[in-house]
């Protein structure tokens, strides 16, 4: 059975949005380029959360480490 993936530098990642059902949440990321936002459907709450946090944590260590 197959797939998609799409990968992008997280330098363009310029939002996260997470819209929370009773059950589920979504996620949508939103891209620097103006292309249509990666959406992730049908997660809990938690996991959406958590790859919110994970990828502002990621942003954070990128652009503290960055070379002027």
């Amino acid at each position: 059975i197959g797939h998609t993936e799409e990968v992008i530098h997280v330098a363009h990642v310029s939002s996260v949005k997470i819209t929370t059902g009773m059950v589920l949440s979504d996620i949508a990321i939103e891209t620097s380029g103006g292309s249509d936002p990666i959406r992730g459907h049908g997660h809990h709450k938690a996991d959406a959360v958590k790859m919110k946090s994970l990828i502002e944590q990621y942003q954070g260590a990128y652009y503290r480490n960055r070379p002027v």
